[in-house]
């Protein structure tokens, strides 16, 4: 079996069991199959809970190679977006980090540019990530099977290297284990 067909088997079956609404798509296989996510354990800090709004709209400042940051907004037809910048060269740590829903599951997983470095696993309570980012337009977006429920994230920021920004108005977590909610 080639190296696509086990990634498309892989990628297929990863979703039919976690996200049953995931959306798989096709890539060529990257020559070296990438390794599951180095993600620390659950963050001990409780997570901060943003307002309920802060999270819609897209971020003014977030650009392809911007500053090394965590973007997370969330459109109007109610589809989650997270991406990663850092300007292009920039030997940077890697992005981790946790996403998860309140309630319900996260759905239509899609990675925006698969062929980057990064690399999620899956499964019912949610994912873990861990984004090389390259300059471009680095992330994932989602939904959330209950669309009235918040998500939570936990990322590592490397000791507050990389930023976190959500929604229109820019808010920064004050902690890296923070909820979003509609």
């Amino acid at each position: 079996m080639t190296a696509l067909a086990k990634l498309a088997t892989l990628a297929t079956l990863g979703c039919a069991l976690a996200l049953p609404a995931c959306v798989v798509e096709h890539v060529d296989a990257p020559a070296t199959p990438a390794a599951p996510p180095v993600v620390e354990p659950p963050s001990t800090v409780p997570a901060v809970q943003l307002p309920p709004g802060v999270v819609n709209g897209r971020p003014v400042h977030f650009k392809d190679g911007g500053p090394e940051a965590y973007w997370v907004w969330r459109n109007e037809h109610g589809q989650y977006h997270f991406r990663v910048t850092a300007p292009v060269g920039a030997k940077t740590e890697s992005f981790r980090g946790r996403a998860s829903a309140t309630v319900g599951t996260l759905t239509k997983l899609r990675v925006v540019h698969p062929d980057h470095r990064a690399r999620i696993n899956t499964n019912q309570s949610g994912m873990v990530f861990d984004f090389f980012p390259t300059g471009k337009d680095d992330g994932f977006d989602f939904d959330v099977s209950d669309p009235k429920a918040c998500v939570r994230f936990d990322l590592n920021t490397w000791g507050n290297h990389h930023k976190i920004v959500v929604g229109s108005t820019e808010q920064q977590p004050t902690s890296e284990h923070f909820i979003v909610c509609p």
